[in-house]
């Protein structure tokens, strides 16, 4: 929509951006009972150290990943940048309600996660806790939520650097060990790219049980390709996708509708 993006956005598609000034932008233009649970977010965790470089926004369903969240924390354990130059933004949530309007239950996720955190305090983990009502329990707004909170802790550092904010998921299997190297390279040899889509592929053994995943998942692929070709635009399922933060703040942040 073009009212949700900035003046220079609106101006000039190609004009270059000033981070600061594009994330102070947007976050005025948010409302003020929406900023206060995003800074209510923001205040749960440690500040961002001014170091960091790329923040990797991973949503995590406080009732449902207690069996994949420390695989998944372990997968960034051998990243050979600078430990300091990234930090894992966890947002464990989880609806209020059921469908059914049963009370939902925690199933010990937020416990693995402190757990995890203790045994492994060379990784900046930060986390985040909230309970939606199921009417804005959305993967869209959840996003959009952990996102803001991280942009809000970026603006309370020194200096104005761009920040990298990578989408990911909570049951990952494993990147590689140049994973956040190589968008950091990436973004600082192509400072007109915006933002950067990753190679992503599910679970193989997931494919051995059931060939017919298999087969719908390239077709899905296949068709992403063609849309990609034919629209010049990404499409994203929300994981492994990096941007510039000045990018998210400019074009108006995540469409929750």
């Amino acid at each position: 929509h073009q009212k949700e993006l900035s003046p220079r956005l609106r101006a000039n598609p190609d004009a270059k951006l000033e981070a600061r000034v594009e994330e102070e932008e947007y976050m005025k233009k948010q409302t003020p009972e929406y900023l206060a649970e995003v800074e209510r977010l923001a205040a749960q965790s440690e500040p961002m150290n001014p170091a960091c470089k790329v923040a990797i926004c991973i949503p995590v369903a406080g009732h449902q990943e207690v069996n994949n969240i420390e695989r998944t924390l372990s997968s960034y354990l051998n990243q050979t940048i600078d430990k300091d130059t990234f930090e894992l933004v966890l947002f464990v949530n989880q609806p209020d309600l059921s469908p059914r309007g049963e009370k939902i239950k925690s199933d010990g996720t937020l416990d693995r996660i402190e757990k995890f955190k203790k045994e492994h305090p060379e990784l900046n983990i930060r986390v985040m806790q909230s309970v939606i009502p199921i009417r804005d329990a959305r993967i869209g707004n959840v996003r959009k939520m952990l996102s803001d909170a991280t942009l809000a802790r970026s603006l309370k550092r020194q200096g104005n650097d761009d920040l990298i904010m990578v989408s990911n998921d909570a049951d990952l299997k494993g990147v590689s060990p140049e994973y956040v190297k190589n968008f950091v390279e990436k973004f600082e040899k192509e400072p007109q790219t915006d933002a950067f889509m990753g190679q992503l592929d599910w679970d193989p053994e997931a494919y051995i049980r059931n060939p017919l995943n298999h087969i719908g998942t390239r077709l899905f692929q296949y068709i992403s390709v063609q849309h990609r070709k034919a629209n010049r635009g990404i499409e994203s399922s929300g994981a492994n996708f990096a941007y510039r933060a000045s990018t998210y703040a400019a074009i108006g942040g995540y469409n929750t509708r």
